[in-house]
């Protein structure tokens, strides 16, 4: 079998013969890189489609492509349903208990036959356990459930946040942005959100508009008050009151209030913001399939989520460079609806935005629907490679071809044969492809590889909490609705007699059925160790790689015998600082209601090397836990944990007076202490805070000083993966002339080969008559004359020359075979070439140069050391 473990390779499958129904030994490889120009999957219920589309997020994840994936059914979360060790076990919890009982089997019976399945098809496809092993171990994969608690929460609070400066810089993007905002707003109050000259349409725009011309963001909750009292006096040539009376507007803002507060719309507002480059990758930088299941949101909910999630994509992409590598991947499963040839519904925008855009920044998408013939396919025609499986009627088949000859058209490619294509539609079967790609020269027909998740079919609502890690217990946060003020971006907008003032998610604590949205209880999170076990401080600049999140800053323990008094607070010896510190900034989650106390310090450090011209300034906080009893060591450095807070927005006065006070160390509260905490504060920051500069020899990136190791490994990983296309492609013209020749030779070859055996399947036939005719006057008994003698003659003549034009077709065939040997040659060359390039690419960001610059004691400026109070 051929090896199909190449970075910027998918492995979809083989070829297939419909004559002879069966498929061929000779693998379909796509190249990563081509899907930059998107893909159409289009198929009927039990065509395979799903399959192929699983199959196409397996091998992103195998390549290291991260993908956002919207899932309206609930079939793309079964991407983590993998069992390396594909054994029964592993199936029973996940198999159709009604399928069983169907055919008259145990669930354990089933969960067997299924593993027996899956060993099989991976088996004759060439893939191993081991390999479902690989694609676990390169990339996370996460659920997400927005306006749901089953998977991870997401937040949409800012999902009116200012758009960026290019946006703002262009008239076009920006009134597609304000445009898709409002009809967003509009559909999830289930209004018309088609006639943007509608005065709620126009009304949303014309608020939009005005603040972010100001450079202000909106927050969701926000709307309410602006509805109401809007920050401007005219709309177009009217007065605001006669456009929009306040007394109607009153009651739009009240329909809105009315969707804040419905029983679940909380869930809306909890959970990870929807911040695509965080949803891309991990906090290590491993690449991450995002899947978004919206199978539990009603119609327009739907619209809602999935024009923000276009329309954030369209942000994300707008920050990066331009590649031709593919970068990440966007898929949305069960496109129906959401395109449309005639109607315009929000979503349709930013998807055809992303459709004509995306490809110039590595963003590749794959649309799939089971439904063509209520698709856009003027739109769809700058998709590059369509997958179509089996139809379910003629109009569809006609719809789909019609669809492949503007897509050809639009590409300049050539020509397709609409009859062959119609024939070769009409005759595909399950799992059974065609696939055209502009890129190459012919289309395709071939049977998907078999997946390496288990295709369970949709996940329910208690299958994804099981696959999240979440209790199957509790719902979303409360939010918490008032009257006051709206904030909007930094500035406060009145909203006299408003309804809504602030929507805020609590901060989740351990345990809760919302923990994913933090992420020290996140379920890749490992469990919280105690003090002993605590993990050493990264005091370097950029956090560590691979490390789980980290523990819960352990409080100190309480004294043996604690009295009331302890919880009081503790009378501060003058010239002491104390700081308050949100528990969430520290990582930390002591008794409820308890104030708890730490040494809290925080220093300037100047970082200056000569040979690397590297000369910054970092702000560095600790807290440090400090022992209850007298110690000569009092403070333990080497439990020290980095908070991100600066110290001067800190509040330096309790403004909870009902909360209890700890045991505050004896240390804690001298004030000669604090010179031999700063010696040693001092001291151990010189020993272990560096400031790592890394570099790729790979790719040349070096590391910028505003950038995290996360991100620097992003960063290099892309340029990897474009050096890695550059050169591959570069390869192919090296090799392209040599192979061009080669098959010219060969196809002369095989000409002469023709035309010899042409000539000697003449000869001998002119022999064999000669010869019939000679034995037929020999057995009449005719004396051998003049003209039998000359027959003879000819007849041996004729023998010699069939024998040597015999020679000829022999000798042309070996020097054919000759030719396809080098062919092959060349073949395996350029494959061995293109191999070592792809290796040497393959773990640029783990192979990567660090030098860590010390400071100089001297460049070391302890500015702030108190106490730190932390709240429970």
């Amino acid at each position: 079998m051929q090896d199909f473990e190449k970075l910027g390779v998918f492995y979809l499958g083989r070829q297939f013969d419909l004559d002879k129904n069966k498929a061929s030994d000779d693998l379909v490889l796509y190249d990563s890189a081509d899907l930059v120009t998107h893909a159409v999957c289009i198929g009927m219920t039990g065509s395979g489609k799903t399959g192929l589309c699983l199959t196409l997020l397996e091998e992103a994840a195998m390549d290291g492509i991260p993908v956002i994936a919207i899932d309206p059914k609930g079939d793309i979360g079964n991407l983590l349903l993998t069992f390396p060790e594909l054994n029964a076990a592993s199936f029973a919890p996940w198999v159709d208990e009604d399928e069983a009982r169907r055919e008259g089997l145990s669930v354990e019976q089933l969960a067997s036959r299924e593993a027996d399945n899956w060993q099989r098809g991976l088996q004759e496809s060439g893939q191993t356990a081991e390999r479902i092993k690989v694609l676990k171990e390169k990339c996370e994969m996460a659920i997400y459930t927005p306006g749901g608690t089953a998977g991870r929460g997401v937040s949409i609070l800012q999902f009116l946040s200012c758009p960026d400066s290019e946006t703002m810089e262009d008239s076009e993007l920006l009134g597609e942005r304000v445009m898709t905002a409002s009809t967003s707003i509009l559909s999830l109050l289930g209004l018309s959100c088609e006639d943007t000259s509608s005065r709620e349409h126009v009304l949303l725009s014309s608020i939009f508009a005005a603040l972010w011309a100001q450079g202000k963001s909106i927050a969701l909750d926000s709307l309410v008050g602006l509805i109401q009292s809007p920050p401007l006096e005219r709309i177009g040539a009217l007065d605001l009151e006669s456009f929009y009376p306040a007394k109607e507007r009153f009651a739009l803002a009240l329909k809105l209030n009315n969707l804040f507060a419905a029983p679940g719309f909380n869930n809306w507002l909890s959970g990870e913001p929807l911040d695509i480059n965080e949803m891309l990758y991990t906090d290590s930088g491993k690449p991450r399939i995002a899947i978004f299941s919206i199978n539990h949101l009603n119609d327009a909910q739907r619209m809602f989520f999935v024009t923000l999630l276009a329309n954030q994509m369209i942000s994300w992409m707008r920050t990066k460079s331009g590649t031709k590598s593919l970068r990440a991947m966007f898929y949305m499963d069960e496109i129906f609806g959401y395109f449309p040839p005639v109607a315009n519904p929000p979503s349709k925008t930013p998807l055809l935005t992303l459709l004509k855009q995306a490809r110039a920044f590595g963003l590749g998408l794959v649309l799939a629907t089971q439904n063509p013939v209520d698709l856009d396919y003027k739109g769809l025609s700058n998709a590059g490679t369509w997958f179509i499986g089996r139809l379910q009627t003629e109009q569809d088949k006609q719809r789909v071809l019609d669809g492949l000859e503007s897509a050809a058209q639009n590409a300049a490619s050539h020509g397709l044969d609409r009859s062959k294509l119609s024939e070769v539609l009409s005759r595909l079967g399950k799992r059974v492809f065609l696939m055209h790609n502009v890129h190459e020269d012919r289309p395709v027909v071939f049977q998907t590889r078999f997946t390496m998740s288990y295709l369970r079919g949709p996940l329910t609502r208690t299958q994804i909490k099981s696959l999240s890690g979440r209790a199957l217990a509790g719902g979303g946060t409360s939010s918490n609705l008032q009257t006051g003020n709206l904030q909007t971006g930094n500035q406060a907008v009145s909203t006299p007699g408003g309804f809504l003032s602030n929507v805020s998610a609590p901060v989740p604590k351990s345990g809760s059925s919302n923990a994913a949205a933090s992420p020290a209880t996140s379920p890749a999170a490992s469990p919280a160790t105690s003090p002993a076990t605590s993990p050493a401080p990264n005091p370097d600049n950029n956090p560590a790689p691979n490390l789980a999140a980290p523990a819960p800053l352990a409080p100190p323990k309480p004294a043996p015998a604690v009295t009331a008094a302890s919880y009081m607070a503790p009378v501060m010896a003058p010239g002491l600082s104390q700081f308050f510190i949100p528990a969430k900034a520290a990582s930390f989650d002591p008794q409820k209601g308890e104030w708890c106390p730490f040494l809290f310090a925080s220093a300037r450090i100047h970082f200056i090397d000569s040979k690397s011209g590297l000369d910054t300034v970092q702000q560095k906080s600790y807290l440090i836990p400090v022992s209850l009893k007298e110690s000569p060591l009092p403070a333990d450095y080497h439990k020290a944990r980095e908070i991100k807070l600066n110290p001067a927005e800190l509040p330096m006065q309790n403004d909870e007076p009902e909360r209890r006070f700890a045991p505050l160390p004896p240390a804690l509260g001298r004030l000669d202490s604090y010179k031999t905490f700063k010696s040693d504060f001092t001291d151990w920051l010189f020993a272990n805070c560096r400031f790592k500069l890394m570099a790729s020899q790979s790719t040349g990136q070096t590391m910028r000083l505003d950038e995290s190791e996360r991100d620097f490994k992003i960063r290099v990983n892309e340029a990897a993966s474009q050096q890695r296309d550059a050169d591959i492609a570069a390869l192919r013209v090296k090799y392209a002339s040599k192979m061009q020749t080669l098959d010219d030779r060969i196809n002369r070859a095989q000409e002469r080969i023709d035309a010899e055996s042409a000539q000697a399947k003449k000869s001998d036939m002119e022999v064999a008559i000669n010869v019939g005719a000679t034995m037929f006057g020999a057995l009449m008994g005719r004396r051998m004359g003049s003209g039998t003698l000359g027959r003879v003659t000819s007849t041996a003549r004729g023998v010699t020359k069939a024998a040597k034009e015999r020679e000829d077709v022999a000798r042309a065939t070996e020097t054919l075979s000759v030719l396809d040997q080098k062919l092959a040659e060349l073949t395996d060359a350029f494959e061995s070439e293109a191999n070592a390039i792809a290796v040497a690419y393959s773990k640029a960001a783990d192979e990567l140069t660090v030098q860590a610059v010390t400071p100089k004691k001297s460049n070391i400026d302890i500015q702030v050391m108190g106490i730190g109070w932390v709240r429970g």
